[in-house]
């Protein structure tokens, strides 16, 4: 599934030139919605806010890596990207085709019992000759929160509710064209991929100190 979408990104790529492509198109913004009954919106935070994982979940993404040019200390993608540091993101077909953009974490707020968690994530530049001014917003919620009737009926408590936002302007056909492909990667993204790494992840650290115990079994 990964390398059929990544192939789609790259095959429009390669039929559509930019160069005689003007901005005719107003900004196009994306909306996906999840729930992630299992997971605490602390835990949703700490995940989604560390680039390393992105790859884990995104179809399109391929990797991660501290910006080249970037004058400040590396930030460790694995854990959340403190607020004003970049992150490169690759994807395309790499080394072949690589595609990239730089995103600069501009709001990092941690949800708590009485607010809701928010990351921003924007490029000015997003991929040259193809779209810019590109944002990535999450925002994270208690479950309970978002229904009354949730709260009193569910047995679920500490889930979260997770809403994503892209946006970008197009400066090429393909960005127009890849609308559909980036709205099929985002869902799967959260409705698919990212409840399965959290769960595996969860039952992956349930499990972990047993396995440590066992070294000490005489």
């Amino acid at each position: 599934m990964k390398s059929t979408v990544t192939i789609a990104i790259v095959a429009l790529a390669t039929i559509t030139s930019p160069l005689s492509f003007s901005s005719a198109f107003s900004p196009i913004s994306l909306t996906t919605n999840s729930k992630l009954p299992q997971t605490p919106p602390n835990e949703l935070y700490q995940f989604l806010a560390s680039p390393a994982n992105w790859p884990k979940i995104v179809v399109s993404s391929f990797s991660v890596e501290s910006p080249s040019n970037n004058n400040k200390n590396d930030a460790d993608l694995t854990r959340p990207l403190p607020q004003g540091q970049s992150v490169n993101e690759i994807f395309g077909l790499p080394p072949l085709f690589p595609l990239s953009v730089t995103w600069t974490c501009v709001k990092s707020i941690p949800p708590t019992t009485t607010r809701r968690g928010r990351l921003e994530f924007y490029s000015v530049d997003g991929v040259p000759g193809i779209a810019t001014r590109c944002k990535m917003n999450f925002d994270i919620d208690a479950a309970a929160a978002a229904s009354a009737a949730t709260t009193k009926n569910s047995n679920n408590e500490g889930g979260s509710t997770l809403s994503l936002e892209m946006e970008y302007e197009p400066q090429s056909p393909l960005a127009v064209l890849a609308t559909p492909i980036l709205t099929v990667d985002n869902a799967l993204a959260l409705k698919v991929f990212l409840p399965s790494v959290l769960l595996e992840s969860s039952t992956s650290t349930t499990t972990t100190p047993n396995a440590h115990l066992a070294n000490f079994d005489v």
